[in-house]
């Protein structure tokens, strides 16, 4: 499973309609995958929703250090070769 920011905010947030199936199925994934990019925008999407920054910043450091999530670092190199891969695949609109 790629844990995604909105998914998180999700799994975390009980006012947010998909609460319940988000727990569901992070509970139920046997693989949970995310990235740095998600942990900080999770942050600026929790503050939006009325989580408090540091409530979303100790939620993003248990991710961060949770042993059952692999975390992959974005870093440039990655990001250019992301970028360059989405080139390979554009959609061609008539």
């Amino acid at each position: 499973m790629l844990v995604d920011t909105s998914g998180l905010l999700c799994l975390i947030h009980r006012r947010e309609s998909q609460h319940e199936s988000a727990i569901s199925l992070y509970d139920a994934a046997t693989t949970r995958v995310t990235h740095n990019y998600v942990l900080v925008e999770f942050v600026s999407l929790a503050q939006a929703r009325h989580v408090s920054r540091q409530a979303a910043l100790d939620i993003s450091e248990r991710l961060l250090n949770d042993s059952e999530i692999e975390m992959t670092w974005v870093d440039e190199t990655l990001h250019r070769d992301a970028l360059a891969f989405l080139q390979t695949r554009r959609v061609l609109r008539s």
